[in-house]
């Protein structure tokens, strides 16, 4: 058997690439960028969304936000996102626009959005998502049984 002459797992003395932690909050650079909300997800890495102009669109989630750097980025319904819409694609009538997802916004980042830029209709569509919230606790059973009967 060979000896081992470096000794032990040379794996651990290479760097890692993805620590970079310092994280600013990206803003809309463009007219094709818009933030939205998301109502609905949909599986298959896509999802419906509520955009600022009051349009629904159909979201779709690209290579940067799978694999590693999933755990950053939460998707699921009433997290803000910023979109960019496709406006080389033509818009089939009976089918949602498309557009692709730029990035994804903590609790933190809402707080500057909402300074900064104008995101009514997103504060609208949260409050709804806060009045649907069904508790699955109040369960009420109609026919009473008594265990002595048993």
């Amino acid at each position: 058997m060979v000896k081992n002459k470096l000794g032990g797992n040379q794996g651990k003395k290479i760097a890692r690439k993805n620590t970079f932690i310092n994280k600013t909050t990206v803003v809309s650079k463009s007219d094709e960028e818009i933030y939205g909300i998301i109502v609905k997800v949909l599986g298959g890495s896509q999802f419906e969304v509520k955009c600022n102009d009051n349009i629904n669109r159909l979201c779709l989630l690209r290579k940067k936000f799978t694999g590693k750097n999933k755990h950053n980025n939460f998707i699921k319904s009433g997290v803000w996102v910023l979109i960019g819409i496709r406006n080389w694609e033509t818009k089939k009538p009976d089918k949602l626009e498309k557009c692709d997802l730029i990035e994804c916004y903590s609790e933190q980042d809402k707080i500057y959005l909402q300074n900064y830029f104008n995101v009514d209709v997103l504060l609208k569509e949260e409050k709804n998502f806060e009045d649907e919230i069904i508790f699955e606790d109040d369960i009420i059973f109609e026919d009473e049984i008594d265990i002595n009967d048993i």
